[in-house]
């Protein structure tokens, strides 16, 4: 038969282990909740990479157009900077709201 000491020094080793298990979860679980939220930002910011990227090549087709394509050049000095040749006369409109008829 145990003694006192050792039931006590028993319930005392349970109790210790009971702690520490309950300590223990507790920290894997926080540490399953931060896992979770790091892979869902690494899962954000690897669409923003791509869209990023796909951005980057675009721009990257536009630039060598304007470097090889001489009419993609003229095209698009005369669109977005206004330019014409000498001899050309460039006639500007501005755009006046028109009203539906009041039938």
């Amino acid at each position: 038969m145990a003694s006192n000491s050792q039931k006590s020094l028993l319930v005392i080793i349970g109790i210790v282990f009971i702690c520490a298990v309950t300590i223990f979860g507790h920290i894997l679980f926080k540490a399953h909740r931060e896992y979770q939220i790091f892979a869902q930002r690494e899962k954000t910011l690897i669409k923003e990479f791509h869209a990023t990227q796909q951005q980057v090549v675009l721009k990257q087709q536009y630039l060598e157009r304007l470097k090889y394509q001489p009419d993609f050049f003229e095209w698009v000095i005369r669109q977005q900077l206004g330019y014409a040749k000498p001899s050309e006369i460039i006639y500007r409109f501005d755009s006046i709201p028109v009203e539906p008829d009041k039938r």
